[in-house]
């Protein structure tokens, strides 16, 4: 048996169409739909806009989970794309990648900082995590559990299921010591670096109908989101916090935390706001941030 340490990206090249399923449908809300969408990656893995740019823009890589992924959100609506159309009416010339996977720890972010974003150099990098590592955090494994889904190791053939990993009470003690190796990391190579926590649904009727279950999990994603806030305040790290700035919104959601195509417009527009004030503050009324030219207009798409 052949193992690897997993790199969480989609891979290189992919064209592919993506359809909700019956159990996706089931588990939300009707701004969810049954579109099927395109879904494109570029020749660096990431989850392609269908935007055209210009030699000279800045790179803002927005790594995370499936809430940066927008999987079922059409091409130029996902999240990253609004955050980069908003920063090009500021005059900001930046292209923003969806750097999202789903399943994706904070392990795995840090390998992928070390194997991949490095040497691409962005302007800022933006860690928008934390709903994958409520459930490392639950495990006796922890962040290197066996789960075929947290797994940091790939394995060739995959191994036949083993036993279901014990749950042991919520410990975010080791995704501490993970957003501190994070920092760190992109501090010794020059990475600009801002953390954000995550939005999520707020109490309404499709809360309601999955009582206890829902209240219970919505503690969780409070309590890791308080783990990235604490973490940013002690280290005197950027801490966008989009749970704040949109508790109780259940407009913004098709599920308990991925975002509907309005979610991922208005939060993409509120990141944008944050990472213009953090990384371009310096430049009022700047074009492109190398050499003056216009910034490249985005392809059409539908509002």
């Amino acid at each position: 048996m052949r193992r690897a340490i997993r790199l969480k990206e989609w891979g290189i090249g992919i064209d592919v169409q993506r359809t909700p399923d019956a159990g996706a449908i089931e588990r939300s809300d009707p701004t969810l739909g049954a579109d099927t969408v395109r879904f494109r990656t570029d020749a660096d893995g990431f989850i392609a806009s269908g935007f055209a740019h210009a030699p000279g823009d800045d790179d803002i890589i927005v790594l995370g989970d499936s809430v940066v992924e927008c999987m079922f959100l059409h091409e130029g609506r996902r999240l990253s794309d609004r955050c980069e159309l908003a920063l090009r009416r500021r005059g900001i010339a930046a292209r923003v990648r969806n750097g999202g996977a789903s399943g994706t720890t904070s392990l795995h972010l840090l390998n992928m900082i070390l194997a991949k974003i490095v040497p691409l150099r962005p302007r800022a990098l933006v860690m928008l995590s934390g709903v994958i590592d409520i459930d490392v955090s639950l495990k006796s494994g922890g962040f290197w559990s066996r789960d075929a889904y947290l797994n940091p190791l790939k394995c060739e053939p995959e191994p036949p299921p083993g036993a279901v990993e014990p749950l042991v009470a919520m410990d975010l003690s080791d995704r501490t010591r993970m957003l501190e190796l994070i920092g760190e990391t992109c501090d010794r190579f020059g990475l600009p670096l801002a953390f954000a926590t995550f939005a999520h649904r707020g109490r309404d009727d499709y809360a309601i109908a999955r009582g206890a279950w829902f209240e219970e999990l919505s503690a969780k994603r409070r309590a890791v989101n308080a783990n990235t806030r604490s973490y940013c305040a002690a280290a005197g790290r950027a801490c966008i916090d989009l749970e704040n700035q949109f508790a109780g919104r259940a407009d913004l959601f098709y599920d308990q935390f991925h975002l509907n195509h309005e979610g991922a417009r208005v939060i993409g527009e509120a990141l944008a706001e944050r990472l213009a004030g953090l990384f371009f503050a310096s430049v009022p009324g700047r074009l492109n941030p190398r050499d003056g030219s216009a910034p490249a207009s985005p392809a059409a798409i539908r509002s």
